[in-house]
């Protein structure tokens, strides 16, 4: 229970973070940013693993987008993104317009 109510350090469950996802994100986030330089000191980054295509997109756009926002989308994207023009999409309920064009 010490876990559960934060008082000791941990995973839980594993969709929540494992070990194998832990070091994983970790080797991506440093080869990623191999020789990247900020300030003179190395970069520092974090990376973040995801179930699904899907869910890496739907966190990409709430960790970024604000309302008002604009989202220019293609009809050849993976089929789950055609979801972001319905009105009742997370796009939606986050008052982010998406403009479907095709390609020239």
């Amino acid at each position: 229970m010490r876990r559960f109510s934060g008082k000791e350090e941990g995973y839980i469950y594993s969709r929540w973070g494992n070990p194998t996802f832990t070091e994983a994100q970790d080797k991506i986030a440093a080869l990623e940013a191999f020789g990247l330089v900020q300030n003179g000191s190395p970069m520092q980054v974090k990376g973040i693993l995801h179930a699904s295509g899907m869910a890496a997109i739907t966190t990409l756009m709430i960790a970024t987008l604000k309302p008002g926002d604009k989202i220019l989308t293609h009809f050849s994207l993976y089929g789950g993104n055609g979801g972001i023009d319905h009105e009742r999409s997370s796009a939606a309920r986050h008052q982010l317009q998406s403009s479907p064009t095709f390609a020239i």
